[in-house]
Order: structure tokens, then sequence, then C-alpha cells
């Protein structure tokens, strides 16, 4: 993770600031944003005293960008071009428990597709050895081998016509950039979705912005990769899929996750929160 600049706030106006350094090492996971009792969030709770458990994120898509934490309750006021509560703007899921990773957030899928076609995969793949998890000390996305075989062949397809670049490793499916077209959400590229299991949730959408990754000039790579049968989970969404992209809410007392469409559509980013004097 990225440097942060931490607040007691009641979202529009900073009343105390301090600095820490994240770290996006697997053994300070527990004492990052992770459950349990020694995590950042379980500690701020007990010391501002907060009501509601509950933290939101936004993560920036590069470390010279801001992003932003909330501890407690919002508002989470977005500035021009856009001016609104983000928490308004949030589909809900719910949050998963796990206890062979008790430190570990998860929600449950029923399928992914890449442009708005279901991936074939083994029929309860998503469900099995810890399921789906959201992780954003992983740079990209891993995905267990039965799950990335068929996710990437399906975006495979859907690329047909787009020239391929060199595999550039642990990323295999390599574009030449040049011959993509650039929109508002990135290179335009098929959408990927992760399909929530809960009825009307919704959709995870994972636009060219965060789903191509540029390596090299002229060369963008499927940002995803094979964890092969040893992966801990089906799924693990990594902090590239996160970027600049989405708002998250994770609201512990409630067992559930908010998630927001992508900030970009809306013309804004991750480092717009508005904290200035109302």
């Amino acid at each position: 993770l990225k440097d942060v600049t931490t607040n007691a706030t009641d979202g529009k106006t900073p009343s105390a600031r301090g600095a820490f350094s994240g770290r996006s090492e697997r053994r300070h996971r527990r004492r990052g944003l992770g459950r349990g009792s020694v995590s950042l969030p379980a500690q701020l709770y007990e010391k501002l005293s907060l009501i509601k458990r509950q933290f939101a994120i936004c993560l920036p898509s590069t470390a010279a960008a801001p992003g932003v934490a909330f501890f407690g309750s919002g508002p989470y006021g977005l500035m021009p071009s856009t001016q609104f509560d983000a928490g308004a703007a949030l589909s809900y899921t719910d949050l998963v428990h796990d206890p062979r990773r008790p430190s570990a957030y998860g929600i449950r899928l029923r399928g992914i597709a890449v442009n708005q076609e279901a991936v074939p995969l083994p029929a309860g793949a998503l469900g099995r050895g810890g399921g789906v998890t959201l992780d954003a000390a992983l740079p990209y996305t891993v995905l267990r081998c039965d799950v990335y075989r068929p996710f990437v062949d399906a975006f495979r397809r859907a690329t047909a016509l787009v020239p391929r670049a060199p595999s550039v490793p642990p990323l295999e499916l390599c574009f030449n950039s040049s011959a993509l077209g650039f929109t508002r959400v990135g290179y335009a590229v098929a959408p990927v979705d992760l399909m929530m299991a809960a009825r009307g949730c919704g959709n995870w959408t994972v636009f060219g912005a965060n789903s191509l990754v540029q390596v090299a000039p002229g060369v963008a790579c499927l940002a995803f990769f094979d964890g092969g049968w040893a992966a801990p989970s089906a799924v693990a969404a990594g902090g590239f899929q996160m970027g600049n992209n989405f708002f998250l809410l994770f609201d512990e007392a409630a067992s559930r996750l908010g998630f927001s469409g992508t900030l970009l559509f809306m013309r804004t980013t991750c480092g717009n929160f508005n904290f200035s004097t109302s």
C-alpha cells in the first residue's frame, strides 16, 4: 500500500492529522486493514470510540496519486466535476468469514462474465478452497488455475482482433497497446463482470483502466494471473482492480460490503475527496 494520511473527521472537516506508512508484506496484513483485534480498524474503533464499526477505502492507481480511507460513518464527499456523497452510490453484498483465513474479507460470486458472456467455469469452482477474497496487498488479481484458464481464454476470444505482444511473466495475455482505443474508463476492451451471488446486488464491472496494465511502452497486459492449484482462493481481487475505480465500504457490524460503480464514469477519482471546511 501507499503512504496514508489519517484524519479524525466528520467527512468534510479534518480535525486531526497524522501519517503512517502502509506496508504490503503479508506478515503485516493482520495489523493492517484485515479482520482481527490488532488490525488498524479495530484499534481505531476503540481509540476513537467509533459507534459505527465500518471503514471505507478508495485506492489510487499510482503511488504518485492520493487515496483515502475513512473509519466510522460518512459522508464521503467527492469534488468536481461532480459533488456527491459516494456512500449514496453503493450496491451491497454479504461479507463472508472463512475460519481458515480469519483475517480475510470474502464475498460470494455466482459467476464471471467477459463482454457480458458468462465464462464456462467448472461447477462450484468459485465456492471451493477459500472462495473469493479481497486483498489489496496483491498487485493484481490472482485466480486459481481452474478459474484462470477459462477466464483468460474468454478474454482472448473477446479481443481476438487486437494485435498481441509477448507475455510479460507472470502476466500471460499482452497486447500492442497502440492498436487499442482509449475511453474515459481506460483501454477499449471487453469489460469483466464479477457477478455477485446475492440477488439484486448487481455486478462489480472491471473496465480497461483496471483490467489492462501498461507494462512497457506500447505493451499492455491483462492484469490477472494464474495462481496455480495452490492459490488460497478461487479469486483474490488485487489492488490494481480496486485502484482509482471503486469506492469500497466494509461494514463489519452488518457483515456487508458496499461497492460503487467505476468513479471514472463520474469524471472523478479516488484523489478527489472533499475535506474542505463546509
